[in-house]
């Protein structure tokens, strides 16, 4: 088997395994910025303070009135 390799084949074949890797490296970058974003929304998340509002006083043996209806 006797294969020619033209210089232009090995300078097409660089060219695409620098696109590669340069690919491969925006990719990893693009996954580190979403994963960095992720986490930060999530600490903040579980930062966050909720509060409950208090629960209206009750008024001896009577019913709590609810929200006023129009007249």
């Amino acid at each position: 088997m006797n294969v020619r390799v033209f210089p232009y084949d090995i300078m097409e074949r660089k060219k695409a395994g620098v696109i590669m890797y340069w690919t491969l490296v925006i990719c990893l970058i693009i996954v580190a910025v979403v994963l960095l974003l992720a986490v930060v929304t999530t600490s903040k998340a579980y930062g966050y303070k909720h509060t409950v509002d208090p629960l209206p006083e009750e008024r001896g043996d009577k019913q709590q009135t609810g929200p006023k209806q129009p007249q």
